[in-house]
């Protein structure tokens, strides 16, 4: 080939070209193929640590992402456990770690020194830095982790929220285009080739799929809004449930109609309850911008829904009455009193276990929309002042939060016990072997007679509230110290049989050891194994915790992680758990926000 200096070069390219066409120029040319040559060979020199940098960058994102994901495939073979040391032995770390150190990500001196819940922070450390998309796939599988864990699994909750709260501190746009894809529904493989799903691939495509929809809920971006609300189309609850709780997270008016159209189809039960909570909490941020027909229409939707998807919906729909007061759900609550008595199959079916705090509060809706007096059981009384007074009737602004009282003769150290499946559960350990002081009972003649310990207390109060339990009634008995034990597995009717097998059952029960209370709240509401959208199997609705003192065993012992996990497991469950505290020292604190937060009250003896 001829040059525009008018020599001929072999067919190369760049720096071998030139310096071949140097010796062969003429002289006039020459001076200029030298400065030629210098200019390149300064780019060069210039270029060539910016290119090895881009390449080292492009390594360590590489090694990086590959870390973090092994982290997870780890974990997901139970071949670490997130609070466990990362051994100092090489030979005994996991994979990640290997890999990491390969990548000099992690040392030698983290070996012995560090948690795996610490290394995966340092990893997601080094991810937020320079994130690709390689990276954010990473991170979302981080986000995801655990997923078929349980509600309760501490580890897997600490798993997903590094991941989530790393990704929410990135801002590449392609990572988060890569978690609306998974939103979406997109496969997001990673370091593998795509090949057709298993079954476990296909379930954590779903765990990914929840993890970016509560992303993208998180982050509030308006351009997210349409792939969020096209979840609520999907075939799988725990995708609509996804879908649900990120348009509860950003509360838009604009979503109104979409949950609207799922309040009228969602047959799913939890689903159905985080449905009727969006649209309460999406009226009241935006509920002043609407025409008074349009939030009527919304009631009216909400209403139809009762006595459709389970009880614990209908407890939701109740908490949207008392916020938004109309007459569109006077007549619902009205054919509610009456469901109390065999009427529509279908209906029975779906509140077949309905608590009896549903319809006490139903009542308590109805009297305070109203403003009429009459008999809980008098359906066709209600049916008939409706029918002639609707038009008379003013419906007030707002209703008091009533928790509907139940009429019942049993009682636990003076709460009224109401449920229809009742667990109480007992402290047994060492320091309910302290003395107290019961109540006068006008029967004791001593203050040496009168003197008990605190167990034996509670065992007279358990026997008492049994005793007095409606025949329709169940209860469970689980009793705590370092370890949880459920006496019965299946719930017992209230009878002579039942009541002799507990006051044996109780008399052999002895003060001992620490204070596991997470595993007990565990046990009483039936957790354990209990996953993200998966219907509630316990038909519990009441719960009574008894206890002396503060969590001093088990795996969980912080009270704020405590009270944390019972809050964000029992939003769905609906169980009301009242605390009794019957100690002096420090606990009563703790037992009381227990109650306060889960619709309980709370007493100390």
């Amino acid at each position: 080939m001829q040059s525009r200096l008018g020599v001929h070069t072999p067919a190369g390219r760049g720096w071998d070209a030139l310096t071949y066409a140097l010796p062969c120029a003429t002289a006039a040319a020459r001076p200029h193929c030298m400065r030629l040559l210098a200019a390149i060979a300064t780019l060069c020199v210039l270029a060539s640590p910016a290119a090895a940098q881009q390449d080292a960058a492009k390594e360590r994102r590489a090694a990086i992402a590959r870390s973090i994901v092994l982290w997870v495939e780890d974990y997901d073979r139970s071949d670490l456990f997130p609070r466990g040391t990362l051994q100092e032995d090489s030979s005994l770390q996991p994979r990640y770690a290997r890999a990491a150190r390969a990548g000099k990500l992690l040392s030698a001196r983290d070996g012995g020194s560090l948690l795996h819940l610490d290394a995966l922070q340092k990893l997601t450390f080094y991810a937020e830095l320079d994130a690709d998309e390689a990276i954010g796939g990473a991170l979302l599988a981080v986000a995801a982790a655990g997923f078929d864990k349980g509600l309760v699994d501490r580890d897997a909750a600490a798993v997903r929220e590094i991941g989530a709260t790393a990704l929410l501190r990135v801002e590449s746009p392609s990572v988060w285009y890569l978690v609306l894809r998974a939103a979406a529904g997109d496969r997001v493989p990673l370091f593998a080739d795509l090949r057709e799903a298993s079954a476990d691939q296909q379930e954590g495509d779903v765990a990914r799929r929840v993890a970016a929809l509560r992303l993208l809920g998180q982050r509030g971006a308006p351009v997210f809004r349409s792939t969020i609300e096209s979840a609520l189309d999907d075939g799988d609850a725990r995708v609509r449930l996804a879908g649900v709780e990120a348009i509860d997270a950003q509360r838009r008016n604009e979503s109104l109609s979409v949950l609207l159209r799922a309040l009228g189809t969602e047959s799913h039960p939890v689903v159905a309850q985080a449905v009727v909570r969006a649209v309460r909490r999406t009226l009241l941020a935006h509920g002043d911008a609407l025409e008074v027909e349009e939030r009527e229409r919304v009631v009216a939707a909400a209403m139809r829904r009762f006595g459709k998807a389970g009880w614990r919906t209908d407890m939701d729909l109740l908490d949207f009455v008392e916020t938004f007061p109309d007459r569109a759900a006077v007549q619902p609550l009205i054919e509610a009193l009456g469901r109390r008595t065999p009427s529509d199959a279908l209906a029975d079916a779906v509140n077949k276990s309905a608590s009896p705090r549903l319809a006490a509060r139903c009542y308590e809706c109805l009297r305070g929309l109203t403003g009429a007096i009459l008999p809980i059981d008098d359906v066709e009384g209600w049916r008939a002042f409706w029918a002639k007074e609707q038009d008379n009737v003013r419906i007030p602004k707002t209703l008091p939060h009533t928790r509907g009282a139940v009429s019942t003769r049993s009682s636990f150290f003076g709460i009224a016990v109401e449920g229809q499946n009742v667990v109480f559960v007992v402290d047994t350990s060492g320091s309910m072997d302290a003395q107290v002081m019961p109540e006068d009972d006008g029967r004791t003649t001593t203050r040496r007679a009168r003197a008990t310990t605190r167990l034996a207390a509670a065992k007279q109060q358990l026997v008492q509230a049994v005793q007095a339990m409606p025949d329709e009634s169940r209860f469970r008995l689980v009793t705590f110290d370092d370890r949880v034990k459920s006496w019965n597995a299946s719930m017992l009717q209230p009878s002579r049989n039942s009541t002799r097998a507990l006051i044996d059952l109780l008399s052999r029960l002895q003060p001992g050891g620490g204070t596991n209370v997470h595993a007990a709240l565990v046990a009483a509401l039936a957790l354990e194994g209990l996953r993200f959208g998966q219907e509630p199997q316990s038909e519990v609705d009441e719960v009574f915790f008894l206890s002396d003192g503060l969590p001093t065993a088990g795996a969980v012992r912080d009270q704020d992680e405590i009270l944390e996990a019972v809050r964000q497991a029992n939003r769905y469950l609906h169980v009301r758990i009242h605390a009794v505290y019957t100690g002096d020292g420090v606990g009563a604190d703790f037992l009381k926000q227990l109650a306060e937060q889960n619709d309980g009250r709370f007493v100390q003896r």
